[in-house]
């Protein structure tokens, strides 16, 4: 079973308190989490920072989160590749479909199981570890 431990991982989210306890769960597995409150904030953090996956709300005032994910799509270099999963409240097929026909991970609806996003986190972990090893 791949260890999730050391993973960066950027959550964004327009909720904080939603961030923090999200981080603390994070932190609880040995994890490296920081959080963005916003779209923007997050394009500044990510140009920043290197991180091995994203964890991303769907819905913003400013927008929607697929407008990250595009941008990070349409990136060359560091932030092409990163892996992003949506967790979301809201329930849109539609949205979804979009989301993971861009490259997106997987769409987990809030409220969500802690095991639910520990298997998306290991299939993240299991990716690295296999690139560590090829290089």
């Amino acid at each position: 079973m791949p260890e999730v431990r050391g993973l960066r991982v950027l959550i964004v989210d327009d909720d904080e308190s939603f961030c923090r306890i999200l981080r603390e769960f994070l932190d609880g597995l040995g994890c490296r989490p920081e959080y963005a409150t916003s779209v923007a904030e997050a394009r500044k953090v990510l140009n920043r920072m290197t991180y091995d996956v994203v964890l991303l709300d769907y819905r913003f005032p400013e927008g929607d989160g697929l407008e990250l994910l595009d941008s990070l799509r349409a990136e060359d270099g560091r932030t092409r590749g990163i892996p992003v999963v949506v967790i979301s409240g809201r329930a849109d097929p539609r949205a979804e479909a979009n989301f993971l026909a861009s490259g997106g991970l997987a769409w987990i609806r809030k409220p969500f199981s802690s095991g639910r996003l520990l298997e998306e986190l290991r299939v993240v972990a299991n990716a690295r570890d296999r690139l560590e090893q090829a290089t």
